[in-house]
C-alpha cells in the first residue's frame, strides 16, 4: 500500500495558493528550479514547507 505525504502548508488556512502561484510562475519563466518554499499568510513572508509540524499551523475548516 502506498502513502503519500502531503505538507503542513497544504492543508492549512495561512497558506496563500495565489501569491504562492505567481512566484513559482516567475521562476518557471526565468527557467529556475521552483522554490522549495511557499508564501505563509500568518508569517507574511515565504516558508519552508513544513511536513511534520508548524507552530502556525491551521487546519482548513
Amino acid at each position: 500500500m502506498l502513502t503519500c505525504s502531503v505538507p503542513l502548508c497544504e492543508r492549512c488556512a495561512n497558506y496563500d495558493w495565489e501569491r504562492t502561484g505567481e512566484i513559482k510562475a516567475v521562476f518557471k519563466a526565468s527557467v529556475i528550479e521552483e522554490p522549495k518554499s511557499i508564501w505563509c499568510k500568518a508569517s507574511d513572508r515565504p516558508e519552508d514547507i513544513r511536513w511534520n509540524r508548524c507552530e502556525l499551523f491551521e487546519a482548513l475548516r
